[in-house]
């Protein structure tokens, strides 16, 4: 067999024929057309139906009127079972309205057996046919498995693809936007990204997108905060493609959006946490060198002050003057050391509570004496008022933990007072004791009223500071309230003084 043989297609072909005669003309007249044929040949119904079931034919010529078979029976079973092949009548009795019909129902030509020199073209032109319709399903084929594979990728995918018309218009929206935004596809097509984003962020990423619309450039991890329709923020990482007609006019965008909001909340906290570290490295290195300042400066004042009443040849009418300089340098030491010691216990969860039956008004009195002396040098009145406090009302707490609290907000409020008044007040209700510390002081500025009682957080943490302290009073007191089971809070204006509120369980 020679090269040229090999490439000779044959052509398999079933003939429906009860006619011998008939049947030899066909194939005559297509092998003398030139057709390498594998020709098979059906007279009965039953035959017919077993051929085109278990076998492949590129064409089927069907002869009209058959002994109890016919070319529309022929038919209707070739749609049953092998739609794609073409099928041809080849008759000498068909009329044009049964060819007509014929065609209606799916045959591609008929031929008269009086004209079988048509038979050729005709079986050419049908072959040429069924193999454009056969490319044809095939790229239908090709471009349903890509669709389908398209719709998968963006169904798998994480991300959300979309697509805008030139007015910014949602044209298209991927299966994600329901996991995103919990908005139907429905609910998205025909609104705007805007349409989904507080009103602020709308604004400032309207102004990026019009500027990146009228230049056609392409979006580039654009970050924009989106509500969902559960009111939570979304935060996505927009990146998209103009779209573009053959004039180079704009038709829209294409693009995907990335869900970022989880990273951009670790994000956030990440800083928070950088600038929480940063201030408390800050408000350690200040406390070290106020806690510096608070142990020398009375302690030299103790050694300072102790010379000098050693000293035999020092008039005696002096010493008692350096004598009280020297005391409270002691006392101020050992404040110091007592509310560094207190701190250290509270922190680390070592501090135990001793309940006891006690008399408030016993306690507050015993602590306002302790500020007589200084409020009298300051010109400070301090006065307690007592609201439903009887002379004889006892509580049941841990008294000296209960009068730390106390020491440390009238301490402050002595401190910060120039002149003017500092009142206690308590009253006692449903089971609780209320204590109110109220000074005329220089107040607290609003930015340091919710770190007021942080630890080592003082307003001004200058050692050269104008008010001596550690900056641990009011964190000791919080931390002394928290273990009684209470609460306290503090209600100031800069320059209008200052009231701390606390209550606990009695």
């Amino acid at each position: 067999m020679n090269k040229r043989d090999e490439q000779v297609v044959v052509l398999k072909i079933l003939s429906l024929e009860d006619s011998d005669l008939d049947f030899e003309i066909i194939t005559e007249q297509l092998k003398n057309t030139g057709y390498n044929l594998n020709i098979a040949r059906a007279v009965l119904e039953k035959e017919f139906t077993l051929l085109i079931q278990n076998n492949i034919y590129d064409i089927i010529l069907a002869d009209y009127q058959l002994p109890q078979f016919d070319a529309f029976e022929a038919l209707k079973l070739c749609n049953m079972y092998c739609p794609d092949i073409p099928f041809i009548c080849v008759s000498g009795s068909i009329g044009e309205i049964q060819a007509i019909e014929l065609l209606k129902n799916g045959a591609v030509d008929y031929v008269i057996k009086d004209r079988m020199e048509r038979l050729p073209f005709a079986v050419k032109r049908a072959l040429d046919e069924a193999r454009i319709k056969l490319e044809h399903k095939k790229d239908q084929e090709a471009l349903r498995l890509s669709e389908e594979k398209l719709r998968d990728i963006l169904f798998s995918t994480a991300d959300w693809v979309w697509e805008v018309d030139e007015n910014g218009f949602y044209t298209y929206s991927s299966q994600r936007d329901i996991d995103l935004f919990g908005f139907t596809h429905d609910e998205i097509i025909g609104k705007t990204p805007f349409d989904f984003m507080p009103p602020n962020e709308a604004k400032r990423v309207a102004a990026i997108f019009s500027e990146i619309v009228q230049n056609k450039m392409p979006i580039k991890d654009l970050e924009n905060w989106n509500i969902g329709k559960d009111g939570n923020l979304i935060c996505l990482l927009t990146n998209g493609v103009p779209i573009l007609d053959d004039e180079g006019n704009l038709k829209g965008y294409r693009g995907v959006d990335k869900n970022i909001t989880e990273r951009k909340y670790a994000e956030q906290e990440l800083i928070s946490a950088k600038e929480k570290a940063e201030a408390s490295d800050k408000l350690k290195t200040a406390f070290m060198n106020n806690i510096s300042h608070e142990i020398r400066t009375p302690l030299n004042g103790i050694l300072g002050f102790g010379e000098i009443i050693a000293d035999p040849d020092f008039p005696t009418e002096e010493k008692s003057i350096y004598f009280k300089m020297l005391t409270e340098s002691s006392d101020r030491l050992l404040n110091t050391i007592s509310n560094i010691m207190d701190i250290s216990m509270l922190t680390s969860g070592n501090q135990m509570v001793f309940r006891s039956e006690f008399l408030i008004e016993n306690l507050i009195n015993e602590v306002c004496e302790q500020f007589r002396i200084p409020c009298k040098e300051k010109n400070i009145i301090l006065a307690i008022e007592k609201k439903n406090c009887e002379k004889d009302s006892k509580i049941y707490s841990d008294e000296k933990l209960l009068s730390k609290v106390l020491f440390h907000l009238i301490d402050n409020a002595v401190k910060f007072t120039v002149d003017g008044t500092i009142t206690i007040s308590c009253q006692m209700n449903d089971n609780e004791l209320h204590v109110v510390v109220k000074d005329s002081g220089i107040g607290i500025s609003e930015k340091y009223k919710s770190l007021i009682f942080d630890n080592f957080m003082q307003e001004d943490n200058n050692i050269t500071r104008k008010f001596e302290g550690s900056g641990i009073g009011l964190s000791i007191s919080k931390s002394i309230i928290k273990l009684l089971g209470g609460n306290i809070e503090v209600d100031s204006e800069q320059g209008k003084g200052s009231t701390f509120y606390f209550s606990i369980p009695i």
